[in-house]
């Protein structure tokens, strides 16, 4: 992974580079670079991996399908500060 200083462009914090598994109709493509939000959770596609993510798509026949639940595992809410 290369290292890149890119930000949320909701609260414009430092996105991190993380390698998650994308699954698509079922199908394991393998595991992508992405870039996550430390603080909202947001994950964002870097434009060379929704273009890995296609054309690996495209070699399995799964193109056009839309990405499983499980590609994106949702996040826990942060724990109220104010009750731990």
């Amino acid at each position: 992974m290369r290292k890149r200083t890119t930000t949320c462009p909701r609260d414009h914090s430092v996105l991190r580079s993380e390698l998650r598994p994308v699954v698509v109709a079922g199908v394991d493509l393998g595991r992508f670079e992405v870039w996550v939000c430390p603080e909202c959770q947001r994950v964002f596609d870097p434009p060379e991996t929704s273009l890995a993510v296609d054309a690996a798509a495209k070699a399995k026949g799964v193109f056009g399908s839309e990405r499983d639940a499980l590609a994106r595992p949702s996040v826990p809410a942060k724990p109220d500060r104010a009750h731990a």
